[in-house]
């Protein structure tokens, strides 16, 4: 700990041991024992890729300092012109401001070790500023060019040598362990095989308690024998022989019950569950597997030299035997990992890939795309590319999590492979019918050609087996939202509602998909009340099946329509189920989500809390890798500029970005170009004005097209906005009537009330000539309440709230924010996506700044001030 103290003062700290060394907990531990901020990842295989690595170290700061621009983060969407070290000059020189010390670890630094990783860190080393300091923990030394800086004394190493337990502290930890019969001889010569190896000592002395005379040991270690294999070897040769082959053969799997050591032994004299029971109670490296009584495990280490003994006792041909009878048990109890391990162990690659193909739509059908993410990458690279069936697994699940640019890859290749193979005709086509459902997956295309898509959607329906209930529900799906592009909206919904009506009880993700078309309908459509119904019975349905996708679009619905309503309430308790669950959802679904959170907070005045919403969005897509989305974000970012009424930030947005009439689908919250024509109109300039109306033309033409409802009555209105600045007063009025129109008998609200107060002018002049509803009623009267406060000096509620959150910082702010809903620090940490530790922290330092001593008084103090928790 003495010596980690020293890091604060170099740049840089390798602490490189093998493993079992007690790393990592060495640093966690120092860490909490200290006030400087610091940020933690532990990497992976995948962070060889250096565009991952690089999004996620960059993005890592965002938790510890304000000074990373976002134009570091861009510089990865042009790899072939920045360098990796580019960016690490990049990086150290965004930070070289920063004026309070902070910390990086990269735990588990041994497994990214590219070219570009390493180019990268060594350009960031070269040019970090002194108050940053980074901390490298890994098995084995980086291949890093520090040379200089270790001759000028800037990095702190520690090693092995440090880490090692010593003589002193070798007894305690035997003693501790219960071992304490255990001779000074002996711990002295565990020490002398271990050489303060914690993790072997602990082990050791665990074992120890095993032997009926702990002296024994000392007789082997003279011998120079390896203490943990003569106390393994010890204890098996003890057992009967029937014993033995029983832990040598169920060695071969990870966990063992009754049923599947009867499928691995030949002839077992003993039952089974006999040899289970008695190892268990003697506590022979064998411990119960989690809390189900009949299954067990044995201690790694042990079940490693079972292994090795498996392998001196039994010939390869009976080894594959074991493998084959494993997977045979497995498959028939549908543990599909396990029993797809043992096949991979065999080398029978047409086997596993089988397995995969037999069972993959019935994952799809349960919206497990987790699974068939496992069981694909389990598999030979080779043979995916090799086999259409598993490419289109990988395109089913790119589409189940809402990526994208992976899925046209893997369309294109499937395309490609569907052409060289002589399949027969039946199989082509269903294949075929597959990749044409997920081609209409982003729904642009039924928006862009509607008789085009619903040609490809009929075929797949036509094509696709019904028991592939995934493609087959959305072609299905698909094929209505094309009916209704075409303006047959009737019929669409018809053979929606019997679908749905039909299949009432058997619901999966395939026949879930009638109720999720149905929404996005009704929605299109401007059906609100049906579209509300329709979503709370699906969320129903979901919960009830653990359909989590369909959940998360279920629970977006219906904080989209009650965000439209002006329930910010009820809206964000939608939107906060679906950042609890991102892991499971749809990135798409995700990044509505938490647009309506990021909306909800701007409308109540927690503009920073808004800010930390989508800066949490931007941290999510990073690491599901998901970056075409984040153009969508920056779109985003512009709009909640022009709510602040900060058209020039959205003009920065604009200047530097392509817009175009497909940036999105018009389903989307924020579609790119209605944020572009607001900019402009914003801008004010008469060119400005008229590229808005153009812009707004192109809108209005293709929602028009596609039926679009609710977004012409967004785009009628901006239209109105716009003629009305270009001076056309009556052409004005006509197009906000319009706009009413179309919103007639349905809750429109912030669709309005978000486009700014030169709306309210509008409506007042409209409302004479055409019937407002009551709730955009609410509109005109909050505008009169605000300007009566105005003249006489009452500074409205929601401004107190931002008194209170300027205090606050970002993370403070949601903190408080669930101190207020009653969550406990756990449940605050995992909204949040930090420690429950850091939670901690901060409401310390929210009781400090409010001056108050307990939860109860700092949400009273806080609510004394105008603020209230987003419930």
């Amino acid at each position: 700990m003495a010596r980690l103290d020293e890091s604060v003062r170099v740049p840089l700290t390798c602490i490189v041991a093998p493993a079992g060394f007690g790393k990592t907990t060495l640093v966690a531990q120092w860490l909490a024992s200290i006030a400087t901020p610091a940020a933690w990842l532990t990497l992976d295989a995948g962070d060889e890729d250096a565009a991952r690595f690089v999004a996620h170290f960059v993005t890592a700061f965002a938790a510890i300092t304000s000074l990373v621009p976002n134009q570091v983060l861009d510089l990865l969407y042009a790899p072939d012109s920045v360098s990796f070290a580019d960016i690490g000059a990049a990086l150290a020189d965004a930070l070289f401001d920063s004026s309070e010390d902070v910390i990086v670890v990269l735990d588990d630094a041994q497994t990214a070790t590219s070219a570009d990783v390493l180019s990268f860190l060594a350009q960031f080393l070269a040019l970090l500023p002194p108050t940053v300091h980074l901390l490298i923990v890994s098995r084995v030394d980086l291949p890093l060019t520090i040379a200089r800086l270790r001759t000028q004394g800037q990095v702190n190493d520690l090693r092995a040598a440090d880490l090692r337990f010593t003589d002193e502290e070798v007894p305690a930890l035997v003693t501790a362990l219960g071992s304490i019969d255990a001779t000074r001889a002996t711990v002295d010569l565990l020490q002398e095989q271990m050489e303060g190896w914690v993790t072997g000592l602990r082990l050791a002395a665990g074992a120890m308690t095993l032997l009926r005379d702990p002296t024994e040991v000392t007789a082997a270690a003279e011998d120079r024998q390896h203490v943990m294999q003569f106390l393994v070897e010890e204890v098996l040769a003890r057992q009967e022989a029937e014993v033995q082959e029983f832990l040598v053969q169920t060695s071969i799997v990870a966990r063992i019950c009754t049923d599947l050591a009867d499928a691995l032994l030949d002839q077992p004299f003993l039952s089974s569950r006999t040899i289970l029971d008695r190892l268990a109670h003697e506590n022979l490296f064998l411990e119960p597997d989690g809390d189900d009584p009949d299954w067990f495990r044995f201690h790694p280490v042990f079940q490693e030299l079972l292994r090795h003994q498996l392998a001196l006792r039994k010939s390869p041909e009976e080894i594959a035997d074991l493998h084959a009878r494993a997977s045979r048990w497995y498959a028939r109890e549908e543990l599909i990992d396990e029993a797809l391990s043992h096949l991979l162990a065999t080398e029978d690659f047409t086997a596993a890939a089988e397995l995969v193909e037999h069972h993959l739509h019935l994952a799809l059908n349960r919206e497990d795309g987790q699974s068939v993410v496992r069981w694909l990458r389990a598999l030979p690279e080779a043979l995916i590319s090799g086999r259409p069936e598993l490419l289109l697994a990988r395109g089913w699940v790119s589409h189940l999590s809402g990526r994208a640019a992976p899925l046209r890859v893997t369309l294109a290749q499937a395309e490609a492979l569907l052409a060289q193979i002589g399949a027969d005709p039946a199989r082509v086509e269903a294949l075929r019918g597959e990749i044409g459902a997920l081609s209409l997956g982003t729904l642009l295309p039924i928006e862009q050609d509607p008789v085009g898509a619903l040609r490809v959607a009929e075929h797949a329906v036509q094509h696709v087996p019904a028991e592939r209930g995934l493609p087959f529900g959305l072609a299905r799906g698909y094929v209505s939202l094309a009916e209704h592009a075409l303006g047959r909206s009737r019929e669409a919904v018809r053979d929606l509602e019997a679908i749905a009506e039909r299949e009432a009880e058997h619901f999966d993700a395939g026949s879930i998909r009638a109720l999720l078309t149905l929404t996005f309908l009704h929605r299109q459509a401007a059906r609100y009340g049906d579209c509300g119904e329709v979503a709370r019975h699906m969320l129903t349905l979901a919960e009830r099946h653990d359909l989590a996708i369909s959940a998360g679009w279920a629970h977006l619905f219906l904080g989209w329509l009650a965000y439209e309503r002006d329930d910010l309430n009820v809206a964000n308790t939608h939107f906060s189920a679906i950042a609890t669950s991102y892991r499971r959802l749809h990135v798409s679904c995700v990044r509505e989500g938490l647009f309506g959170t990021a909306l909800v907070r701007q409308a109540r005045g927690q503009t920073a809390a808004a800010d930390a919403t989508v800066q949490r969005l931007t941290e999510i897509l990073i690491d599901a890798t998901a970056l075409e989305h984040l153009p969508v974000v920056h779109g985003f970012e512009a709009r909640l500029a022009l709510l602040r009424q900060q058209p020039a930030v959205a003009m920065r947005w604009l200047e530097t970005t392509d817009v175009g009439i497909n940036s999105n689908t018009l389903h989307a919250f924020e579609h790119a170009l209605l944020t572009k024509a607001n900019t402009l109109l914003a801008h004010g300039t008469p060119d400005s004005l008229l590229g808005a109306a153009a812009d707004l033309e192109l809108l209005r033409a293709r929602a028009e097209t596609a039926h679009h409802t609710a977004r012409l009555v967004e785009i009628w209105a901006l239209t109105a906005l716009v003629l009305d600045a270009q001076g056309r007063t009556d052409a004005a009025l006509d197009a906000m009537k319009r706009s009413l129109a179309l919103a007639s008998g349905e809750a429109f609200f912030r669709t309005y009330a978000d486009l700014g107060p030169a709306i309210t002018p509008l409506l007042r002049r409209a409302a004479a000539d055409v019937e407002i509803p009551p709730l955009l009623a609410r509109l005109l009267e909050r505008d009169v309440k605000d300007m009566d406060s105005a003249v006489n000096g009452v500074v409205p509620k929601r401004d107190h709230a931002l008194s209170v959150l300027t205090l606050l910082t970002l993370r403070e702010s949601d903190v408080l924010d669930g101190l207020g809903r009653r969550l406990s620090y756990q449940e605050i940490a995992d909204e949040l996506f930090i420690s429950s530790g850091t939670v901690k922290r901060h409401v310390g330092s929210i009781y400090s700044k409010l001056g108050v001593a307990n939860r109860r008084q700092a949400v009273l103090k806080a609510e004394s001030l105008g603020w209230h928790p987003a419930v």
